[in-house]
This record gives C-alpha cells, sequence and structure tokens, in this order.
C-alpha cells in the first residue's frame, strides 16, 4: 500500500502465489498530526479483495499412460460394455477448472465407443468382432468449462480381446494319405 495515496496492488515482481479466491485486509490510516492536537488520529477499515481466476491452465490426463495400458474390450459383449473411465485435472479455479470429457471424431466415422461427459467413463457402442478390427484409435478430450476453454488429450488404442467364438474350419474340401 502506498503510504501517501491509498492505493493499494499486488506486486508484480516477484509474482505471488495467491492461496485463495478472497483476502480480508485490515486497514488502519493514521494522520501525521501537522495540525498540532493532542495526539494523531486513526480509523481502522476492512477491504475484502476478491481474486478472479485467469484460465492459463489446460487439463492434464495424469494417468494418460497407464490408460493407453489398460484400455481394452472382450468381442461380443453387448454396446454398453465398461471399457475404462478415465480423469484430467486443470489447476484453475471454478468454471475454468471445471472438466468435461468426450472424443474427438473424425467427420464420417461412426463412434464405437461413447463417454460420459461427467465421469469419463468410457463405454462401448457397438459390438465387436476382432476377427474383423483388432484396436481401435480413439483421442479422449478434457475441455474446461471457461469462456475460451482450454483441451487436453489423450491418445488410446483400444484392444479388442480375443473370446473363442470360431469354430476350426479346414482349409480344403479334400486331403490326401499316402502310406
Amino acid at each position: 500500500m502506498w503510504l501517501h495515496t491509498g492505493l493499494i496492488r499486488l506486486r508484480s515482481s516477484p509474482a505471488p502465489r495467491l492461496q485463495g479466491m478472497k483476502y480480508v485486509l485490515n486497514i488502519t490510516a493514521l494522520d501525521d498530526n501537522a495540525s498540532g492536537g493532542p495526539q494523531s488520529l486513526s480509523t481502522v477499515a476492512q477491504v475484502i479483495v476478491g481474486v478472479d481466476d485467469v484460465n492459463n491452465n489446460k487439463p492434464v490426463f495424469e494417468k494418460c499412460v497407464e490408460y493407453k495400458e489398460k484400455a481394452s474390450v472382450l468381442e461380443n459383449k453387448p454396446a454398453g460394455t465398461f471399457v475404462l473411465q478415465v480423469h484430467a485435472v486443470d489447476a484453475d479455479e471454478g468454471a475454468n477448472g471445471k472438466v468435461a470429457y468426450g472424443f474427438m471424431h473424425k467427420d464420417s466415422t461412426v463412434p464405437a465407443f461413447s463417454i460420459d461427459p461427467e465421469t469419463g467413463v468410457i463405454i462401448t457402442a457397438v459390438k465387436f468382432d476382432r476377427e474383423r478390427q483388432r484396436e481401435y484409435a480413439v483421442t479422449v478430450t478434457a475441455t474446461d468449462q471457461a469462456a475460451d476453454p482450454l483441451i487436453g488429450i489423450c491418445q488410446l488404442n483400444i484392444l479388442i480381446l480375443d473370446e473363442n467364438d470360431n469354430s476350426p474350419k479346414f482349409e480344403n474340401f479334400r486331403y490326401e494319405c499316402e502310406q
């Protein structure tokens, strides 16, 4: 606080590390007794300072590598089968730190999975056949709820695990045996 003006400023160097969204300052103003009275006069005021968060942190999937290792589902399971739950964190406060989950889709592709935007739970949207496709590349997004949102991503390859669902087949109709 500036002594002669009463102006309160946040220091710029070094940058302050704020620990909350609200600060209560008890300010005492004291005159210099220039008029020569019996004593200096003073008054006390309480100043409440609110801190607005700036959206300067994007959501981060801290366990993305672990999700990549666990992302799999058994073939022939019905749509709605649980695959994985992801979680991202955003260091910002309020709406700037609240995360919603989704997928990045290519325009023409039919989504094979769905994700709960609030919980990050990924489930199947179709029944899979491993003999047709063994894995699916999926990009999971975490978007904060700021006016100008920031996005974090985690790229997964969801493996389709094999189930013994095909009978063995002979490659030829006729075999000959020599003695």
